[in-house]
Formats: C-alpha cells, sequence, structure tokens
C-alpha cells in the first residue's frame, strides 16, 4: 500500500502544489497550507460529486482545484488552490471569504496564495492526468477525458480546431473564417462553455477550411495559430465579457509561455482546446447581469469581497470613484435595492452557507460577518428567510 503521507509530502516539496489526502471525506494529511486553516471548505462538495476521475474545479476566486480518487485505497486527493495570474487583493479577500478564515490571519493567507505557483488550466489538467497514471494505473487523454462526453467527435475537433481559429486574413472572404472568428468571440463573451463545445462540434465537422500558412515549420505553424488566437480570445472576447483586464493579459501570457514549451503539433492543439474552454469558463464567472452598468457590477464585486468587514456607502462609491449620491441613485435605479440592503442580502447568503457547510457557532458567524451581535444577526436571519438560524441548520443537515 502507497504511503499517501510520503506522497503528499513529496508532491509538494516538487511542485510546491498544495495537495490533501481523504478518507470517509476526512482529511489524513496535508501539505502546503497554513496551520489550522479549513481546507477546500467550498469546493471539496463540488468535486467529490463530479463524475469523472480525476475532475478538476474552477472556484469563484479563479483558483484551479482537483481531485484524484484511489479506488483501490479508498480515499481521494484534493489539489490547489493554483492560480493563472498574480494575486491580487481582492482575489485573496475572495479566498479568506470563501473559506470563513477571519481577517486577522490575512498576512498569513497573503503569504500562503503568493507562494502557489502558476498554472494555465492546461498544465493543471495534466497534473491530474500524471497523478492518475502514477496512482491508478491508467492513461487519459486530456481532450478526450477533460473535452467533450461523446468519443466518436472528439478527436476529430481536437486535431482540426487550430485549422480554423484563426487563418490567414488573405482567405476571409474565400473560406469565411472572419464569420467563424465572430461566432467564436461570440460564444467566449457569453460565458457558456457548453454553447462553446458545441459551436466548435458543428463548424468544425461541417465546414471544410483551408489552412494559412504562417510558417514553414509544422510546429511553428501551429503556435503561431495558437498565439494569434489566444490573442484574440482574450482582447476581443474575454475582456468584452466582462473579464478583469489584468487577469486576462495575464492569462494570455500565461498561454504564449506554455505553448512555446510544447513540443509536439497534438500538445499545441489540446492546450488551444482546453485554451477556449478556460476563457469561456472564466467569463461566466465575471460576466455582467443583465441590465447592470460596470459600475455599479464593480460595486458589487467589492460588497462581495469585503463581507467581513465594516462596509459604507462612502467606500462603496470610492471604490468607483464617485460620489455617494450618484454611487447610491444608480445602484438603486439598476438594481432594485439599496446598497444597504444589498450588502444585507449577501451577508445573509454567506451566513446559509456557512451553516451548511461549516460547524462555525452563531456568535463566530455574527462576529464573521460583522453583524452588530448574535441577537440582531438571528433577527435579521429569520426576518429574511423565515426560519431561525438553527432551523435552518438542522434542516440543511438532514439534506445533505
Amino acid at each position: 500500500m502507497l504511503d499517501f503521507y510520503a506522497f503528499c509530502r513529496y508532491f509538494y516539496a516538487s511542485r510546491y502544489l498544495p495537495i490533501a489526502y481523504y478518507e470517509n471525506d476526512t482529511c489524513i494529511y496535508s501539505e502546503g497550507f497554513p496551520k489550522d486553516i479549513p481546507m477546500y471548505q467550498n469546493v471539496q462538495r463540488v468535486l467529490t460529486s463530479a463524475p469523472q476521475n480525476p475532475a478538476a474545479y474552477t472556484a469563484a476566486d479563479t483558483g484551479l482545484y482537483g481531485i484524484l480518487r484511489i479506488p483501490e485505497a479508498g480515499g481521494y486527493f484534493l489539489l490547489g488552490p493554483a492560480y493563472s495570474g498574480n494575486i491580487s487583493k481582492d482575489l485573496i479577500l475572495t479566498y479568506m471569504a470563501d473559506n470563513a478564515i477571519p481577517r486577522s490571519r490575512e498576512q498569513e493567507i497573503t503569504q500562503f496564495l503568493y507562494a502557489v505557483p502558476h498554472y494555465s488550466y492546461n498544465r493543471f489538467l495534466n497534473v491530474l492526468l500524471f497523478l492518475h497514471l502514477i496512482l491508478n494505473g491508467e492513461e487519459l487523454n486530456i481532450t478526450e477525458h477533460f473535452g467533450v462526453s461523446d468519443l466518436s467527435y472528439e478527436k476529430e475537433m481536437a486535431a482540426r480546431l487550430t485549422k480554423y481559429s484563426y487563418l490567414a486574413r488573405e482567405e476571409q472572404q474565400q473560406h469565411g473564417t472572419y464569420f467563424f472568428e465572430r461566432r467564436l468571440l461570440e460564444y467566449v463573451k457569453q460565458g457558456d462553455p457548453d454553447q462553446m463545445r458545441k459551436f466548435l462540434l458543428d463548424t468544425v465537422m461541417e465546414i471544410p477550411l483551408t489552412e494559412g500558412k504562417l510558417a514553414d515549420d509544422p510546429l511553428r505553424q501551429a503556435k503561431n495559430l495558437f498565439l494569434g488566437t489566444v490573442t484574440m480570445v482574450g482582447k476581443d472576447g474575454a475582456i468584452p465579457g466582462g473579464m478583469d483586464i489584468e487577469q486576462t493579459y495575464q492569462l494570455i501570457d500565461t498561454y504564449i509561455q506554455e505553448c512555446e514549451r510544447l513540443q509536439s503539433i497534438d500538445e499545441v492543439k489540446n492546450l488551444q482546446f482546453n485554451m477556449l474552454i478556460d476563457f469561456t469558463s472564466r467569463v461566466a464567472q465575471a460576466q455582467l447581469p443583465e441590465g447592470i452598468s460596470e459600475e455599479v457590477f464593480s460595486c458589487m464585486q467589492y460588497i462581495a469581497t469585503h463581507l467581513t468587514e465594516t462596509i459604507t456607502v462612502p467606500e462603496v462609491a470610492a471604490h468607483i470613484g464617485k460620489s455617494r449620491a450618484y454611487t447610491a441613485a444608480k445602484f438603486k435605479a439598476e438594481t432594485g435595492k439599496n446598497v444597504g440592503q444589498y450588502i444585507t442580502e449577501c451577508r445573509m447568503r454567506e451566513a446559509k452557507s456557512l451553516l451548511r457547510y461549516t460547524d462555525m457557532s452563531l456568535a463566530e458567524i455574527s462576529d464573521y460577518l460583522h453583524f452588530a451581535n448574535q441577537p440582531y444577526f438571528q433577527n435579521s436571519f429569520k426576518k429574511f428567510f423565515g426560519i431561525t438560524p438553527i432551523q435552518y441548520r438542522n434542516t440543511s443537515i438532514a439534506y445533505l
């Protein structure tokens, strides 16, 4: 039987990617985390319910997480977080809020997240597949396993995708690649990975196009096509779709660097497929709600990442560089709620999550979410949801 303790130690020492081993959904051993912080609090349930083995998940803080089940041992490994871009203040606060970590540990969590190495989505998937091969003895294809479910067309899609994504401009009129690119970008902006997969399948299998020549060497040709595609997708698709500008450029840089390290055309094609799904998935998380301006959406993001602090309307207004009156009026006009109501609503949703998925006491939740006191929290919760926090917790546990 494999020594899982030693495996975690050596894996982290070689990859610096946090890892933990679980049996019966209880953590047996972990490496890479600060002492006593709750691990994988919001992602464990998602990963353990995934039908695939291994499986990956991108969380709200854009962190990449993975699960690898070990059937012979009856346990599983959880990996992550890993990030493709730089660690920002908002990302740190989001991570802390998602894992119910008190603000008193912000410096410690900042150091922890800064130490996590950069991983693109594609590279992270390859790590999972490598571990699966080593520990379960099964070799899986990255496109087949993490791409789409119908194996009859996956290989053909991956093999032909590059030909249609960024062809030489002089061939656009003849082959209609301009309209393909516009539709591709539209699906990125919509943030719908499933629709993106369907679009790629329908187009790649039905429209015969000739590849534009961008280099004499076939591998260099594939890389040049990829570089053009990832830049186009990021700047013309992800950013207009609501993805953070700096994060987009960092992700473009990460994918370009990874592409240049690849040694085969198939690897470039697989990277390109996963890149498109990665960008589309990230846009889905950062998407501007319908009828919401960028200013109000920025206010909403600020509130969501500062729930463990005292939030005032002037602070929210300062975040977008506007006056209190302007911010309050615009927020009310677009959301139908005033800023204070929205803050309370966000705290109530977070309280439900903490009640259901943690063992934090009512006093701890009240203090963590900056309610005036525990009785006020309990009364506010009952007024908002119609039941007390304890009633909700007991009901939720019954359905877990």
